[in-house]
């Protein structure tokens, strides 16, 4: 058995976006890697009859239908399941329905301990459809999520549409999620190595994304709001933590994302916040610098944000 927890990628993307065309090309060019897919709708699939030579996994049913509805008990289910299997592949990929909340799908592998002993997320990939994404983008509630939770940008079919319809494409993109990262591709092909490096849910990378925020709040294309917080003063984190529980949940279709660093008294290491639906997580991130003032600093992504409100929350619970 594994001693270190199995990858995850979540391949999320709107209709006709190209997912399974990526995860074909995924798997043909990696070889020596054996897949596990559980697919949104039809369960646990191996591809051992279609792309991957040598395994024997047993497919893993999932009868609620699309993950994304009724999801957490069962997929909870599969994967307690996969855990004892996991000798016999490396990496898990869910492929998620066109019209799928990624944000759900990830869940259970930030807010579950048991879970995260066998299985590491480590990025949500979207793939996008240069030609027609910009028309759902503003039609679609489940577009706009999908590229709001996503780690990487996969732009597809960029031989589709000219240089000037790129452009406003990917300006879109940065304006509602400046911290993803984008790989553009065509027929699906797109640098595999470099999406395996992303580890997008360590501690130490959440801090490195702030780099991408932007610094005051602003309000986005499709009513999407990025909302940037700043304190000098530390946290207290008990009663934060369970103030936030009530407060996400009460606002869990404003707010679609949290990103944090919290400073906590007396506290050597900053404090990853990271919410996903109406849960959160907070993991030991990296050791204070001795030589810089210890400055919290939280990201908040939805719509119709209102910065002042939000400010007025998180002041309450300051030391």
């Amino acid at each position: 058995m594994p001693t270190e927890p199995t990858p995850v990628y979540i391949l999320t993307g709107f209709l006709g976006s190209g997912k399974t065309s990526f995860l074909n090309h995924w798997i043909q060019s990696q070889p020596k890697e054996r897949f596990m897919v559980i697919e949104n709708e039809i369960g646990a699939v191996n591809l051992d009859s279609q792309w991957i030579v040598g395994t024997d996994i047993t497919p893993v049913p999932l009868t609620a239908g699309c993950l994304c509805c009724s999801l957490n008990a069962e997929l909870i289910d599969v994967l307690e399941t996969l855990s004892s299997q996991r000798d016999s592949f490396d990496v898990l990929v869910i492929e998620t329905t066109g019209m799928a909340d990624p944000e759900t799908i990830a869940l259970p592998f930030l807010s579950s301990k048991r879970i995260g002993q066998h299985f590491q997320l480590k990025a949500i990939l979207c793939l996008v459809d240069a030609g027609n994404f910009v028309h759902w983008l503003g039609k679609a509630n489940e577009a706009r999520r999908q590229v709001t939770f996503a780690n990487s940008f996969l732009v597809n079919k960029i031989d589709t549409v000219d240089q000037e319809q790129l452009s406003k494409l990917l300006q879109e993109l940065k304006e509602i999620n400046p911290q993803a990262e984008v790989q553009m591709g065509v027929n699906g092909c797109f640098p595999v190595e470099a999406l395996k490096e992303i580890d997008a849910f360590r501690g130490s990378n959440v801090v490195e994304q702030f780099k991408k925020t932007p610094p005051s709040n602003q309000l986005v294309n499709h009513g999407i709001t990025t909302c940037t917080l700043s304190f000098d003063r530390p946290f207290d984190v008990r009663a934060l933590s369970q103030a936030l529980m009530e407060f996400l949940s009460q606002r869990h279709d404003q707010i679609y994302r949290i990103k944090g660093i919290l400073n906590a008294p007396d506290y050597h290491k900053q404090l990853i916040l990271q919410s996903v639906a109406s849960s959160f997580i907070l993991t030991d991130g990296n050791q204070w610098p001795t030589d810089k003032i210890r400055e919290s600093k939280i990201v908040l992504i939805g719509k119709k944000l209102q910065k002042k409100e939000l400010e007025g929350f998180f002041e309450g619970y300051l030391t």
